[in-house]
């Protein structure tokens, strides 16, 4: 892995540089996040034997963990993550074909499929989670405690903003 100039702008969504503070905040963000999950995808093991970690199995399988017992559909999922139907079929067959993903047929409707993580998956997940915990817990280590404090305030505000600009 290579060390590289945290300023450089080699990210998927760059950030124009317009001198304001809003768009360095978000520059910062995106590279921040762009960064740990790089971390994430290089380091960690892999969620299953034969299944190599992506950030889209990491949202189905995190949204799937996250609806504890809410049924959830592909057309669900597909809305969640802002992408087909179709597309998430594909994902969720390589899922349940790993047991990491299970199927359940609708009571009412056999046409409307719902989907649940699996309890290796929840375990993958749990392993996956405190990796990620430790790694940024280390980098921020790094940070002195005020700033840790100041910055996960202003993360904090930024957010509450967001939901509130809906």
């Amino acid at each position: 892995m290579s060390k590289k100039d945290p300023n450089e702008s080699n990210l998927l969504f760059p950030v124009p540089d317009s001198g304001d503070v809003a768009s360095d905040v978000w520059r910062l963000i995106i590279r921040s996040n762009a960064k740990m999950l790089n971390l994430l995808l290089q380091e960690c093991p892999e969620i299953a034997p034969g299944q190599k970690i992506t950030f889209s199995r990491i949202r189905v399988l995190t949204y799937l963990a996250q609806a504890q017992g809410e049924q959830v559909s592909i057309r669900d999922l597909a809305e969640e993550l802002g992408v087909t139907s179709g597309g998430v079929s594909q994902m969720v067959d390589s899922l349940v074909k790993s047991d990491m993903v299970c199927r359940t047929s609708s009571k009412d409707d056999r046409r409307v499929v719902y989907l649940s993580i699996s309890d290796s998956a929840k375990k993958s997940l749990d392993v996956l989670s405190k990796y990620l915990h430790d790694r940024v817990a280390k980098a921020m280590a790094k940070i002195p405690d005020q700033d840790r404090e100041i910055m996960a305030r202003s993360l904090r505000t930024l957010l509450t903003a967001f939901y509130e600009a809906d």
